[in-house]
């Protein structure tokens, strides 16, 4: 066995007794099997360290995942695939639960809707507009024919 696979296995018996389930072969994480387990690179994990939106647990130079921080990055992972900002997903992840915070929450999700319909509205009429453009250029020759299907 190697010097790095004995530290490892010497962390995870010393750190077992303080975290909470898993899976049933572990009760941390470090940085790669957590990146592996929710498939995204270490570096993005990091970047939300610096961002402050995870706080794992140190010893000496490694990092440490519990459970509550495997459900926090699931949680910013999917905020993030929906767009919500990180200063949006920092003040989320701030709120306490209540029935003050979770109108605070509805108020950032309806926020961040609200943008994202924006974003649509502007998208149609820029694809609309291009259309227009495309057929007046059609019309003159300057273009090929083209699908109105994209």
């Amino acid at each position: 066995m190697s010097i790095q696979n004995e530290i490892l296995r010497s962390f995870r018996s010393k750190l077992s007794e303080q975290s909470t389930r898993i899976n049933d072969s572990s009760d941390f994480l470090f940085i790669g099997e957590l990146a592996e387990r929710l498939n995204v690179n270490p570096k993005t994990i990091r970047y939300y360290e610096r961002e402050e939106l995870i706080t794992p647990t140190r010893h000496g130079k490694f990092r440490i995942y519990f459970n509550q921080d495997v459900e926090r990055l699931r949680v910013i992972l999917a905020m993030r695939k929906l767009g919500v900002s990180i200063a949006n997903i920092k003040a989320f992840s701030e709120l306490e639960s209540g029935v003050e915070s979770k109108g605070e929450i509805t108020k950032i999700l309806n926020d961040h809707l609200a943008v994202l319909v924006k974003q649509l509205q502007t998208t149609q009429e820029q694809l609309s507009m291009t259309r227009q453009v495309m057929d007046e250029f059609a019309t003159q020759g300057l273009i090929s024919a083209y699908s109105h299907s994209m």
